[in-house]
């Protein structure tokens, strides 16, 4: 995928390839000129200007080191001395950075608490500090052609997604060029933007193109949702490239620690499948998994997509040294992505007259006042959609199977009474947590309206099913057995 609004007047404004591989190996470091700190509270506003740099001091994490030419006869900055122990930090008292590099690009990072205020021999400051974010935004030449919107992420890990097609790489020699070619891209067209996916050896691109002038909201975000879901896997993308228009933002970001290994599974664990009744590859399933996905996300204006968020609890839980907690997370996330995402269920609730009369009957009752208490209590939350009501709902509509809701209920209630006390029957836990892992799968299936493989991690040798075949067939059979019984 060629971006054409790459010329040579401006390619100081963007990264370069060994600044890519500077961020990568976590030695990246910039120069500035003119930098300046500046607070976000009300008059009278702490400033402070002057020469430093931005650099990594690790792998995936950045900082910023400012001289500045304010002087000051102590160390004691004042800034935080309005704190007290335990107290919230109020947004005032944060900082805003602004820096210009050596190439004329303009940093900027939000939000920023200093780590240390020194004072040189000189009574000029010297402040550090840590950043979590860094972004520059530039325009380009009105002349040129550039419709559409364009964004590219880098992530400096591997994506264990299905990667069939093949790249061209042309290495210099001394008498001449070298081309190798290689089965490491995934390219593909959905949502009428055209994709590409490219795996390095220590990093992966990932490129969208669409002909609209702009991308919807959260749109970065979303897409590593998706890929999170298809893969598996957490996804976290250091460098972002969205140009809209003749707009563009390169934004910088710190890495978060991630987890090497999880309990949870991606909902397609071949890499590769085939056509049925040919041997020919396929990826149009894992393809139809992101486009779904994706779509559903799109669909949400909030900054954070809920099934996404349930889905992250459950990756980081997984990731843990004990199995029980593991197993409650994924009941509480299964607990919240139904109230989310299925609503308008219909269930049946009692009236209210139904309820009234249920409590009158119980406060004529002669007997313990703390028991009609308590009972008053449980009758007042039959008001609520419950979890398990929706389940059973669901059950009947044929979107999950009854052993599933079963599993649920039991998984539930262990994990939230006996935490920690698998040693009792550690291999019932074993057993009811893939069938609870394909119960989620199948209710972000119903979710994001996904038809098609995969993997069913509750059955010997993890064959591949089709959803919702495979749930009305157990229905039918089910059913079929009760008829004969």
């Amino acid at each position: 995928m060629r971006e054409n609004a790459r010329l040579v007047f401006n390619r100081s404004f963007e990264l370069s390839d060994h600044e890519i591989d500077q961020l990568m190996r976590g030695n990246w470091r910039v120069d500035c000129p003119k930098m300046q700190l500046r607070s976000r509270g009300k008059p009278p506003k702490y400033l402070y200007s002057g020469p430093g740099y931005i650099f990594q001091p690790a792998r995936g994490t950045f900082a910023f080191h400012l001289y500045s030419h304010r002087k000051q006869n102590s160390i004691t900055s004042g800034l935080l001395d309005l704190l007290k122990t335990g107290e919230i930090i109020p947004d005032d008292v944060y900082f805003d950075l602004s820096a210009e590099d050596q190439h004329g690009r303009l940093w900027r990072s939000r939000r920023i608490l200093p780590n240390s205020l020194d004072r040189a021999a000189s009574g000029n400051l010297i402040i550090d500090g840590e950043l979590s974010e860094l972004s520059i935004r530039f325009g380009l030449p009105r002349h040129l052609d550039c419709k559409g919107s364009h964004i590219k992420l880098y992530t400096f890990h591997i994506l264990k997604i299905p990667l069939i097609h093949r790249t061209i790489r042309r290495t210099k020699i001394a008498k001449g060029f070298n081309q190798s070619s290689s089965r490491n891209a995934w390219i593909f067209r959905c949502l009428g933007i055209s994709w590409q996916i490219v795996q390095e050896a220590e990093q992966a691109s990932i490129e969208a193109y669409s002909e609209s002038d702009h991308f919807p909201p959260h749109i970065e975000d979303r897409i590593i949702d998706a890929l999170e879901f298809v893969s598996g896997h957490a996804v976290q993308c250091e460098v972002l490239r969205i140009r809209r228009n003749h707009s563009v933002e390169i934004t910088l970001r710190q890495k978060l620690p991630l987890a090497a290994v999880t309990r949870w599974q991606r909902p397609l664990a071949q890499q590769f499948l085939t056509i049925p009744g040919t041997r020919r590859v396929t990826i149009r399933y894992h393809k139809r998994l992101f486009e779904r996905f994706l779509r559903h996300g799109l669909a949400c204006t909030a900054a954070v997509h809920p099934i996404s968020a349930q889905l992250a609890a459950v990756r980081e839980a997984g990731a843990g040294r004990y199995i029980d907690a593991y197993a409650l997370t994924l009941c509480v996330a299964m607990e919240s992505l139904l109230q989310s995402s299925f609503g308008k269920v219909r269930i049946k609730i009692p009236t209210e007259q139904e309820l009234g009369d249920l409590l009158k009957w119980i406060q004529d009752w002669k007997g313990s006042a703390q028991l009609k208490n308590r009972t008053a209590g449980a009758i007042g939350q039959m008001r609520q959609r419950r979890a398990g009501d929706i389940m059973r709902a669901l059950v009947g509509r044929e979107i999950i199977t009854r052993d599933q809701y079963k599993a649920w209920d039991r998984l539930r209630n262990r994990s939230a009474h006996e935490y920690q006390l698998s040693k009792n029957n550690p291999e019932e836990l074993r057993t009811l947590l893939p069938k609870v892992e394909v119960l989620l799968n199948h209710l972000i299936f119903h979710a994001i309206g996904y038809k098609g493989p995969y993997t069913d991690y509750a059955s010997l040798d993890w064959p591949i099913r089709q959803y919702p075949n495979t749930v009305q067939k157990i229905n039918a059979g089910r059913q079929l057995g009760m008829n004969g019984n």
